[in-house]
This record gives C-alpha cells, structure tokens and sequence, in this order.
C-alpha cells in the first residue's frame, strides 16, 4: 500500500517554489477497509450526545432579555 502511495504524480510547483509538491494529479481513493480483530467480537462504543452550543446560547439570550422571543 504505501508503495502505491510512493508511486502517485504530484502536480508541480513554480519553479521559485521553495515548497515541495504535496497535491496529487488523480488523488488515490479508498475503496475499502478490512480490520482483523483476531476474531474477538468488539460490541458497539458507547457515546454521549454532543452539547448543542447553539441552543444553550439561545436559552441564555432569552433568560437575559427577560423571556422567550416572539420571532418577529
């Protein structure tokens, strides 16, 4: 796999460029992964819901214009 990598064309850089090509002509995609867990079975992760910010904020902007906005 990381030979494949090696291999990829970059697009080259002006001549002045001090930087070093980094942008592939045809970008290599991925197409699949397989992971071997050496047959243990993993059950799902457990997660938590992310804090919604936005309507935390909102909440707090009410609160301190003294009560719920009519939207107009």
């Amino acid at each position: 796999m990381l030979d494949k990598l090696n291999e990829v064309e970059l697009k080259p850089v002006a001549e002045d460029s001090t930087e070093q090509p980094s942008e592939p002509v045809n970008p290599p995609v991925i197409e699949s992964v397989e992971i071997d867990t050496f047959g243990i079975e993993y059950s799902l992760p457990q997660t938590v819901e992310p804090f919604d910010y936005l309507n935390w904020l909102q909440s707090q902007q009410s609160v301190v214009s003294g009560g719920t906005t009519s939207g107009n």
